[in-house]
């Protein structure tokens, strides 16, 4: 075993050509006795460097800005489509009232149907005159309450926070059908 500068090992074995272990960029080869030097072609590397892992990082969390506020609209909005099921239904069930007694009634236990408590909003109310239904979200840093008119017609207003929930939601000018 013989050895340049403690930096290069190899096995000198007759007058053949033996290529030895890399260290760092550098081969040895051996030639006829000579030890020759040559750069490596490939360096393997074993890990990734300290910029490598920071930009990966940055792309990540660039990915994540821009898919996390989409997937949050997107759940939010079926939290709506519960809403206005439940609005939907309360709508018919006055419609039912009204065409046996003439008007709409302002009390929820009048009406022929039960509502489950919603998941996701407060009990909804009933009126005698439009809005006819409604129903509030306040959780989950939502705020705003949901109507209902007698012509169908769904409406997001009242407390509405954050200020641009009700657009960002699909009710654009406050009217979501």
């Amino acid at each position: 075993m013989l050895s340049v500068l403690g930096l290069y090992s190899w096995n000198k074995q007759g007058n053949d050509i033996e290529v030895l272990r890399k260290r760092q960029d550098f081969d040895v080869v051996v030639f006829g006795g000579v030890a020759l030097m040559r750069l490596s072609s490939f360096h393997p590397r074993r890990a990734f460097t300290m910029v490598e892992l920071v930009f990966v990082v940055i792309v990540i969390g660039i990915l994540a800005s821009i898919a996390l506020p989409r997937f949050s609209n997107t759940v939010e909005k079926s939290r709506i489509m519960e809403a206005v099921n439940i609005l939907a239904t309360l709508r018919d069930a006055q419609e039912l009232y009204r065409q046996e007694k003439g008007a709409y009634t302002a009390v929820l236990d009048n009406l022929d149907v039960t509502i489950a408590a919603p998941a996701n909003f407060a009990m909804p109310t009933v009126a005698a005159a439009d809005p006819i239904a409604s129903i509030v979200r306040n959780a989950g840093g939502y705020q705003y309450t949901l109507t209902i008119d007698a012509d169908g017609t769904v409406s997001c207003g009242g407390t509405v926070n954050p200020a641009n929930i009700c657009a960002t939601l699909g009710c654009a000018g406050g009217t979501c059908n």
